[in-house]
């Protein structure tokens, strides 16, 4: 992904999310305890000593120079690993006799009886919509769509 014509506008989308999501003071930059959040969620960084050496060569407090580190790192590689791991894991939960597919009723039950309970009209509308063939269940790409992935 180190190439520029590979970096897709949803790419440069969640970079910018990342960003302002890094950016706790929303100053528009990027303070080392900031950037040290994401280096240390993506398992690049170990400890305060390495983020110094790491960091002491690249300027990356404003968005362009933190645009191209991200990219020129394969960061958002290991950012995507991440989220497709979290996503597999949520997945699980709900495929409970682990076919590969959520099943509608047991969706259902979980999303109005468990947790913070979802009222049965709200829980039916979810359920449609993250049914996008319409087959009655929920395999793993329906659900990553429809939790934005």
């Amino acid at each position: 992904m180190s190439e520029v014509g590979e970096i897709t506008d949803q790419h440069l989308k969640d970079i910018r999310d990342t960003f302002n999501l890094l950016d706790t003071d929303h100053d528009g930059k990027l303070t080392t305890s900031e950037l040290a959040k994401l280096l240390r969620y993506t398992g690049s960084l170990k400890s305060e000593a390495e983020m110094e050496e790491l960091l002491a060569p690249i300027d990356t407090d404003h968005y362009d120079e933190f645009k191209k580190y991200i990219i020129e790192k394969d960061i958002l590689k290991s950012l995507a690993d991440e989220v497709c791991y979290e996503m597999q894991d949520a997945f699980n939960v709900f495929d409970r006799d682990k076919d590969g597919y959520i099943d509608k009723e047991e969706l259902k039950r979980v999303l109005t009886q468990i947790g913070d309970r979802m009222p049965e009209e709200l829980a039916d509308e979810f359920i449609k919509e993250a049914d996008l063939n319409g087959d009655g269940k929920i395999d793993y790409a329906e659900f990553c769509k429809h939790m934005g992935y």
